[in-house]
């Protein structure tokens, strides 16, 4: 994947997967430089699935955030 040029201090992308997610990659510099990862996609009429990733300083967080359309 190649990142856009730095607008500040970040740089991120964007991409259709092969299975028609959308993927959105942010990086960051130091201090506290890391990468940040969203990948959105569609289970089933009426849920959004946001699958995210955080590695910052050696360590990474994921979680899922679930929507429902009512």
């Amino acid at each position: 994947m190649n990142l856009i040029a730095p607008a500040g201090l970040h740089r991120g992308a964007a991409e259709k997967l092969p299975d028609g997610a959308v993927c959105i990659t942010l990086e960051w510099d130091e201090p506290l430089g890391g990468v940040g990862t969203d990948v959105f996609y569609v289970p089933a009429p009426g849920i959004l699935y946001v699958d995210s990733t955080i590695l910052m300083q050696g360590q990474t967080i994921k979680y899922r955030t679930i929507y429902n359309k009512q």
